[in-house]
């Protein structure tokens, strides 16, 4: 399994579990070289120098960790972590769900319609499931608009209600949806789902 590639954003945690953005600047086939993210408080480069950290990063796989020790590289500007072990994949891309409250608009009674809306319950890459959805019946397919937020362009997909999960809420499944919009979905659950336990450690 391939490790990260020079220019992606990887996450860095330190040996008390806080995790800082980087990038990697350069790699070879047992280290990566990282430039830490502008604004983080301090001096991590020096409170990370020879201590045992992990990166995680995603690929299409999933969510996938390596091990290494940090040393302090580049004049001080740079981390270089070196590998102590082989990559590990904690988290398989099509399993990972968070909780999620965002608003989806669709059309019950197909395109020509009314519009309703609803609120998703989680989210994942494969599907999402819905609450109070209004009109919508078990076996039913429809075009969703998925409202992500924080400035970005709605996810636009079609899905079907394939299970009941309660009073008017359903687990629907991606039917058909544009690979750039999925692959944009599962970044988003990922972030959420890291920020859910960065939280989880420091509460």
């Amino acid at each position: 399994m391939k490790g990260p590639g020079v220019g992606q954003a990887v996450h860095l945690i330190g040996p008390s579990g806080a995790t800082l953005g980087a990038r990697v600047k350069d790699t070879s086939r047992t280290s990566f070289l990282l430039r830490l993210d502008e604004g983080v408080a301090g001096n991590p480069l020096e409170l990370l120098d020879d201590k045992l950290v992990s990166i995680e990063f995603t690929n299409r796989r999933g969510v996938c960790r390596i091990l290494g020790t940090a040393e302090s590289a580049g004049g001080g500007s740079a981390l270089r972590v070196d590998a102590t072990g082989t990559i590990e994949l904690i988290q398989r891309r099509d399993y990972v769900r968070v909780e999620a409250f965002v608003p989806v608009t669709y059309h019950p009674d197909g395109p020509d319609g009314w519009v309703a809306t609803a609120h998703t319950l989680d989210v994942s890459g494969g599907g999402f499931r819905i609450g109070a959805a209004e009109g919508l019946r078990l076996g039913d397919m429809r075009r969703f608009d998925i409202e992500l937020g924080e400035g970005t362009d709605d996810v636009q997909a079609v899905a079907a209600a394939v299970r009941e999960a309660g009073e008017d809420s359903f687990g629907m499944q991606f039917v058909e949806i544009p690979e750039r919009d999925r692959q944009r979905l599962v970044r988003w659950v990922f972030a959420r789902e890291r920020l859910a336990r960065q939280i989880a450690r420091h509460p």
